[in-house]
């Protein structure tokens, strides 16, 4: 019987995070060895379930081998392709000079905004520099000074 094989992937929670996670469901009722193409290798004989997951992983893609004496050949590979977080964008609206609107994209919705550590969605200009941060429904952020 050639081994049943289930994944789930999970991307970065932020862009640059490298947190993304590849969960595999092997089922088999022969001994087999995953081998990883980031050089993780797992015996079935280590592994006390048939759920093994592989997490830390920056975005690319995962090659997965399964060594199995009954499958019709000797490797068994399937490409996971972990994605990327959508890296999250200030977008400074100043098309009205007595208020500049904040907003996002990018990232998780809902956004929040902080102009010098207050929260709000708008900057009445003056003469001063503003550090405006921004963050996500996934608690990402970038700041600008602006």
């Amino acid at each position: 019987m050639r081994p049943s094989v289930g994944l789930t992937t999970s991307k970065e929670t932020c862009a640059g995070e490298e947190d993304g996670a590849i969960l595999l469901n092997l089922v088999s009722n022969q001994p087999y060895t995953l081998m990883w193409s980031n050089g993780v290798d797992v015996d079935s004989a280590q592994v006390s379930t048939d759920h093994y997951t592989i997490s830390g992983l920056s975005p690319d893609n995962y090659t997965i081998y399964s060594d199995h004496p009954i499958a019709s050949c000797t490797a068994y590979s399937v490409d996971v392709l972990i994605e990327s977080a959508i890296p999250l964008n200030l977008i400074v609206d100043s098309s009205d000079s007595d208020l500049y609107l904040l907003s996002a994209s990018g990232g998780t919705a809902p956004y929040s905004f902080y102009v010098n550590n207050e929260l709000t969605n708008s900057i009445q200009p003056e003469n001063r520099e503003y550090l405006i941060e921004v963050i996500d429904g996934n608690g990402c952020s970038t700041d600008e000074t602006l």
